[in-house]
Parts: structure tokens; sequence; C-alpha cells
């Protein structure tokens, strides 16, 4: 297996998961977005026909007091005609929204706070009808009558249904700035998102590619420069190869130490990992100089606590480096 093999293989899951978070966090965040939008773009008509009963009421009110200023008959039927239009226009947008309503493309709640907020509207209209009726009326009576306490109701409720409208206008107003907020916050927070978790993989991706090389790549070549003096100058690139070159290390090195005792003990105690090397060092020493090492010697020469110190006399005992004879209370470790 080839060193790059080795590592496309290590990296292919990391890759896969963070592929898999790239595309749902991506696909996460256009969808939200495409919500906050959808949700934004539902205040358009609501907010259009707002605006249209609101001019509605403003227009109606000056064509009723120049239809009630008016005696002549084809004046009247030329104001009507405009009031007509400006009703239909109202009517025309009231049936888009219940359309718009009952195929979800607006919420219930947008839908019944549009309702209640022209209701005042409504009555209006239903007055200024009554009104229009009468003085048509009384000029066909050549009376020319105008009813005061129906005239100041519907001016009354002009004045009403205007706030109303207004408030609802607002209202909408202040709910769209902060979908508006929304969406700029989604879509930030979704670029955030995706920007960490590429810079996420790029360090991985780093820190993997130093791991690989300080783990494979280095001791590689280290083998390559170590045993180039007993099997030539060959390179090693691939792994197949380098078990291959380790199998023949451990061959030469039992046939170097089968028949040398002392070349053994000596390879033995090269392969162990420093912290051994520590107690076999301080064993020689000791020795060196004709003393006797119990534990207690050992611990307070490396300052080692008791349980560190019986798991690694008990890992040199196992193999074979040193024996434990009990002395009294005491242990006595030598060397073998």
């Amino acid at each position: 297996m080839n060193v790059l093999s080795l590592f496309n293989k290590s990296i292919k899951l990391p890759f896969i998961i963070f592929l898999v978070l790239l595309i749902f966090s991506l696909i996460l965040g256009l969808e939200l977005r495409s919500s906050t939008l959808h949700y934004i773009e539902t205040f358009e008509p609501i907010s259009e026909a707002l605006e249209h009963k609101r001019v509605d009421l403003y227009s109606d009110a000056i064509l009723v007091y120049r239809y009630y200023a008016t005696q002549n008959f084809s004046d009247l039927l030329a104001i009507e005609e405009d009031i007509k239009n400006s009703d239909s226009t109202c009517t025309r947008m009231d049936t888009t929204l219940a359309n718009y309503y009952s195929e979800n493309l607006i919420s219930t709640p947008q839908y019944e706070s549009y309702i209640s907020s022209v209701i005042a509207h409504s009555n209006a209209e239903t007055i200024k009808d009554e009104l229009l009726k009468q003085h048509r009326q009384s000029l066909v009576n050549n009376k020319n009558q105008v009813n005061q306490s129906l005239f100041l109701e519907y001016e009354e409720l002009i004045f009403l249904a205007i706030q109303d409208i207004e408030k609802e206008i607002l209202r909408i107003q202040i709910e769209k700035e902060e979908a508006q907020a929304t969406l700029r916050i989604t879509e930030l927070t979704t670029g955030i998102v995706i920007i960490s978790i590429l810079v996420i993989f790029i360090i991985f991706s780093i820190r993997h590619i130093i791991f690989v090389r300080k783990k494979i790549i280095d001791p590689i070549k280290s083998i390559n420069t170590k045993t180039n003096s007993i099997f030539g100058n060959e390179e090693t690139e691939n792994i197949d190869d380098l078990e291959s070159k380790v199998q023949s290390i451990i061959s030469f090195i039992e046939k170097e130490t089968i028949t040398n005792p002392q070349k053994k003990k000596e390879f033995k105690e090269h392969i162990l990992k420093s912290e051994y090397h520590e107690i076999i060092s301080f064993l020689k020493l000791r020795e060196e100089h004709q003393k006797a090492t119990t534990m207690k010697d050992i611990k307070i020469h490396l300052k080692m606590t008791h349980p560190t110190l019986m798991g690694r006399l008990k890992y040199l005992e196992e193999h074979s480096y040193i024996e434990i004879i009990k002395n009294g209370r005491d242990k006595i470790i030598t060397l073998l």
C-alpha cells in the first residue's frame, strides 16, 4: 500500500463527515432564507390593500362632501361613478387576499389581523352608502335635506377607520423590518458556519498531514537511513516494502543475538522505553558499586509513586530484565 493511498484512506471518513456537515448547513441555511423571504413577501399584498383602503377613505370623504354640495344631477352621477370605481378596487383586493389565505400564501394571524383592522372601514362604507342614497332621494324630491346625525357618525367612523388602518400598516412595517433583520442574521450565521466548517477541515487536514508525516513518512525515512548499510540504498515508499524490510531486520537481529547473549541483552535494553531505562541504569550503577537495591532505593532516587514503580517493575520482571527477591519486609531488585 502506497503512503499516499494510506493517507487518502485515513482522511476519507473525516472528509465525508465534513462534507455532510457542509451540505446540511448549506441546505438548512437556504431553507431558512427561503422561508424568511416568503414570510416577508406575504406582507406586500396586505400592505397594498391597507394603503388603498386608507386612500379610499380620504377619497370617499372628499367625494361625499362634493356629493352633498352639488345640486346638479349629472355631477351627482359622475361622483357616484368615482366612488363606485374606488369601492370596486377595494372589493377586488379583499377577494385577492381571501384567495391568498385559502391557498396558504398568507398566514391565519396575518389575515385575521387585516380583517380586524378594516372593520371600521366597512362600517364607514355602509353609512356612506346610506348617506348617498338619502341625498339622492332628497334631490329627486327637491328637498335637499341632510341627515346631520348620520353625517357626524360617518365622520367619526372615517377617523376611527384611518387610525386602525395606520396602526396595522405600522405593525406590518415593524414585523417586516424584524423579518428582514432575521434574514440578514440567517445569511450571516450560515456564512459563518460554512466558513467555520471549511476552516476546521483545513486545520484538521494540516494536522493529519503532520501526523502522517511524523508517524509514517519520517519513520520510513529513518528506517531507510539505518538499514541502507545492510540492505543497500533502495528507498522504501511502499508500506508492503516496509513490512518486508522490517521482517528482514527482525531476522537479522535474531541471527545476530541467538549466538551472542550479550548482544541480545544489549538489544533488549535498547528497545526499552525511556522510563524503563531509568530503572535499568540505576540498577547498573548500584551493581557497579556492589550495592543491593531495594524498591525503596529506586522510589527515592527516581521520585516515583509506589503504584507507578510497581507497574514498571512488574513489566521488567515479566520481560526478563530483572528479578525481584523478597528480603524480609523489603524486596531486592537485581538485573538478569
